[in-house]
């Protein structure tokens, strides 16, 4: 094949490289999903999080390796860790808020709840 295929090639196998580095990097974010969720399953590149809400079960789909997640009940798409944890925040699902302090030592805040 010409040099534009070999080019494309590469290309190919870099973004590839990218997207597993990105998704062995979400593993604890995947792990505290898991942790607040009820019930969790495994869907091909992703995962599925049902979580307990104020207003009952709340359905999610994340995809760790490009970040993205999809709120089932409306079908909207979005990306962005920090803003799937707002939504979260916004549906009053439970769980632990922690922060690094001055001294860079984690501490725990309490029970997050809308």
């Amino acid at each position: 094949m010409g040099d534009m295929g070999d080019i494309f090639r590469d290309m190919r196998e870099m973004k590839r490289g990218l997207k597993r580095e990105r998704a062995e990097g979400q593993r604890s974010f995947i792990e505290s999903l898991r942790a607040r969720a009820t019930y969790m399953s495994i869907l091909p590149g992703g995962f599925r999080f049902v979580f307990k809400s104020l207003l009952g079960a709340e359905t999610f789909d994340y995809w760790p390796s490009s970040g993205k997640w999809c709120e089932l009940k409306v079908r909207r798409y979005r990306q962005g860790e920090p803003g799937l944890l707002r939504r979260l925040d916004e549906l009053g699902v439970e769980h632990e808020r922690t922060e690094d302090d001055a001294a860079g030592l984690r501490r725990f805040l309490g029970v997050a709840a809308a």
